[in-house]
């Protein structure tokens, strides 16, 4: 099972003044997502250094930015991403899935714009308001597709029968599933996915937790003894060790 380590490139800043990102975690073993929405100048070294790298598109962080969402031109946004993604010969990016915000016209308009550019398909995302006809109709088509809507809780990860459901389906026809944003690796180890992606060491930043690979899964421990006075910078490295203890996770699950 790939493990995608998600918001990594995207905070490289934030470790600068301790360690350049490539000697924290080794590029060259990780699987790296990436969102589009969040790209700079000098990404593009990680990209290549990865052993396997995806691209997201970005919308869902746009959709979640009320400021953003009302200015928001999607197709527009789609050329840009179209152009970085032929630029850069990316072979594995994920569609817009914005139909559920902007309808399902200008989601059809973006995904034509977005073949029409890059002169290749993206992973499709499927969500729970489709239907699972529709997931059928996916997976007898492609050899990958993407389960979407997990981070925001449209789907519940403690939802075994529609998972198992999903998945085995997807697999009886030769179909790869790919779990856009489990986080929690106790799901990750749950089900029989073939790839998924987490930030789930970010937390360790924002809430201050500690957190550490048992040899199985990784937990998160939290701790009431960061120096106020040097918050900022304590939060920083537990984001590196966090790091550090989910690539140790992610390399397991090559294992299964």
């Amino acid at each position: 099972m790939q493990l995608f380590l998600s918001s990594v490139i995207e905070h490289s800043i934030d470790f600068e003044h301790v360690e350049k990102l490539e000697k924290i975690i080794d590029f060259e073993k990780n699987y790296i997502l990436q969102t589009f929405y969040k790209i700079k100048s000098g990404d593009e070294k990680y990209q290549e250094m990865s052993k396997g790298f995806m691209m997201d598109s970005g919308a869902f962080s746009v959709m979640n930015s009320r400021k953003q969402a009302q200015k928001f031109n999607a197709l527009e946004y789609t050329k840009k991403y179209a152009q970085y993604i032929k630029e850069r010969n990316i072979k594995c990016f994920i569609e817009l899935d914005i139909d559920g915000v902007f309808g399902i016209q200008t989601y059809i308009d973006c995904l034509h714009c977005l073949q029409d550019i890059t002169g290749t398909e993206p992973l499709r995302v499927w969500h729970k308001r489709r239907g699972f006809k529709y997931w059928v109709e996916l997976v007898k088509k492609y050899d990958r597709v993407c389960i979407g809507g997990i981070a925001v809780k449209d789907l519940l990860l403690d939802d075994e029968k529609t998972f198992n459901f999903l998945i085995s389906t997807a697999h009886k026809n030769n179909c790869k599933v790919h779990g856009l944003g489990v986080g929690s690796a106790k799901y990750i180890r749950k089900y029989d996915f073939d790839s998924t992606d987490t930030a789930g060491w970010l937390s360790s930043m924002q809430f201050g937790k500690v957190h550490k690979f048992n040899g199985r899964e990784v937990n998160s421990y939290t701790t009431d003894e960061i120096n106020p006075e040097n918050e900022r910078l304590a939060r920083r490295f537990s984001g590196i060790y966090a790091l550090k203890e989910w690539e140790r996770f992610a390399r397991y699950c090559d294992t299964f």
